[in-house]
């Protein structure tokens, strides 16, 4: 049990620096044998650009599972809680339905190519299963996380922190505005 909470924590991290550690590993092997041997690790730097395009894919999970993703945090300041609930659940049901549908119609592109590697014969489809499997794993991490959504109860800490931090500048605001200066 505890091996899978660890994965669910830390599965795209995982899988991103191991692919980190392979194109460093890869790219400072071909650096030494470029310097010091005058050959070249032909298939290097095509490995290296198709693991960074791994990560990028695996990226979208990580932000959605870690709640990093870029928005608007200003409505969290000046909207009630359960409306904010509200979007956010409107919000990851878009998503959802969304990835839902990108992962359904990027299995069409691995299976309709034939490609390969131009440095080896190694089939693209390693390269281009980047797209379904992370989109599949969108979804997965889109569905946690509004689940715990429509579990939590709105939460309007937020709110009266942002309050407060008004109340407080409004305070601050009339003691200087009283004798034109500032006071320390």
């Amino acid at each position: 049990m505890k091996t899978i909470k660890w994965l669910d924590r830390n599965f795209e991290i995982l899988l991103m620096v191991c692919a980190l550690l392979v194109i460093v590993f890869v790219m400072g092997a071909q650096v030494v044998a470029r310097k010091f041997l005058g050959a070249s690790i032909e298939w290097s730097e095509e490995l290296g650009r198709y693991l960074f395009v791994w990560m990028g894919f695996l990226s979208i999970s990580y932000t959605l599972h870690a709640d990093t993703i870029i928005r608007l945090e200003i409505l969290d300041t000046i909207l009630p809680a359960s409306v904010l609930k509200f979007l956010r659940v409107l919000v990851q049901v878009f998503m959802l339905v969304m990835f839902t549908y990108l992962t359904c119609q990027s299995f069409s592109i691995v299976r309709s190519t034939n490609q390969r590697w131009s440095s080896i014969d190694i089939s693209m489809n390693y390269v281009y299963g980047a797209i379904p499997f992370c989109f599949a794993l969108t979804v997965l991490r889109l569905a946690q996380g509004l689940i715990l959504t429509l579990k939590s109860k709105p939460d309007a800490k937020n709110a009266k922190a942002f309050a407060a931090k008004e109340e407080a500048e409004k305070s601050r605001m009339t003691e200087m505005g009283k004798d034109g200066e500032k006071k320390c």
